[in-house]
């Protein structure tokens, strides 16, 4: 083993095992998190979802090479941040996130990448720009029920250029403006702005809710971000989150709080996620988790991996990553749920199915 060049070295959590080797079109596969190791000690997992046609580990590098429906996800416990080359923003989603634990790296390959790229991971430094993300690489029924997850049960706004770009794919330069909505923080401007008249019965009730779904997703809310919370699923924050309902309003809460991963709410993605939109400000470890699940359930419903030059397929993507909402069309949601049954083989009852629903229903047609 030379300085310059070395061998793979697979660390297990438990067993060894060997990813599959070859030179076909992602035959590269990886039954359990394995570990990357470079001559200078620092340590790389690969998600079990990362699938590419071949790999060089080099001394301070890692060169994958990568074609239609390839993915890489890298993940540095050590905070590390990652310099690449050799990529396609036209037909790669390219996504960055630091946190205080780890850093990462998630690049999907567009179903319609029209060649074979050979992608070279630089590990330099440390990563910046703790909790945020650069867009990676996705409505429901009445009243907080079935169709939005449930009002009580869990489930992109175009991002700029991805920036080495979440689940964003390969998408239109300038992301789309949120409609007029006011900030939940303060009730009395809140309720200037939507002309209306203060609930605190209401108010009360929505607080109790508002605290269990956080502690469900295992989220600790300061009492600002708490009395937001509130005040957004009683009152929302602009027309189209106020023809929500409040039960439909504490769905898209949930639905945010289980994918994006935050207490902190980021108000103009919520309006965005509520009018048919991708929000801006993702969650690549959460993205990660949701990957193999979402992306089944596009296959299964569209027939292939996502082409995310394809807006109305980056669309629904996203609508079910981040479980989307549209100005609602029982025509459409009703189409949706046919064609959700006649597909999946099943009836739409968890946040996911929803917002398959909605993507079958809306984002697709």
């Amino acid at each position: 083993m030379t300085l310059m060049k070395k061998n793979l070295i697979f660390i297990l959590v438990a067993l060894l095992v060997l990813p599959v080797l070859a030179s076909a079109a992602n035959d590269v596969t990886f039954p359990q998190t394995s570990t990357i190791q470079l001559d200078d000690g620092s340590a790389y997992t690969v998600d079990t979802s990362s699938t590419f046609d071949s790999y060089t580990v080099n001394a301070d590098n890692i060169v994958f090479t990568a074609s239609a429906n390839s993915i890489i996800s890298l993940t540095s416990a050590d905070r590390t941040a990652f310099t690449l080359s050799g990529t396609d923003a036209d037909y790669m989603t390219i996504s960055k996130d630091c946190t205080n634990a780890s850093s990462d790296l998630l690049i999907v390959v567009s179903a319609s990448a029209p060649t074979t790229y050979t992608v070279t991971v630089t590990p330099s430094g440390s990563c910046t720009g703790l909790g945020g993300n650069s867009p990676a690489a996705p409505a429901a029924a009445p009243g907080g029920g079935g169709g939005g997850g449930g009002g009580g049960a869990a489930t992109p706004a175009t991002p700029a250029t991805p920036a080495t770009p979440t689940v964003s794919p390969a998408t239109p330069a300038t992301p789309a403006t949120p409609a007029s909505f006011t900030s939940p923080e303060n009730i009395t401007s809140l309720l200037t702005s939507l002309n209306l008249t203060r609930n605190e019965a209401a108010e009360t009730a929505n607080l109790v809710k508002v605290t269990t779904d956080l502690k469900e997703f295992s989220l600790t809310g300061t009492a600002d971000q708490k009395t937001a919370l509130t005040n957004f699923v009683t009152y929302g924050v602009s027309a189209s989150t106020i023809a929500l309902g409040s039960g439909e309003r504490e769905a898209l809460v949930r639905d945010y709080l289980n994918t994006v991963k935050k207490a902190n709410i980021t108000w103009s993605d919520i309006e965005r996620m509520a009018t048919g939109q991708k929000p801006l400000d993702r969650n690549l470890t959460s993205e990660q988790g949701q990957l193999p699940k979402v992306l089944n359930a596009f296959e299964k419903v569209v027939g292939h991996r996502p082409d995310f030059k394809n807006a109305k397929e980056d669309l629904a993507w996203n609508t079910m990553m981040y479980r989307v909402r549209f100005t609602r069309d029982l025509v459409k949601e009703t189409a949706g749920i046919k064609e959700f049954k006649a597909k999946m083989k099943k009836t739409p009852t968890t946040p996911l199915d929803w917002s398959v629903v909605r993507a079958l229903g809306y984002a697709l047609k």
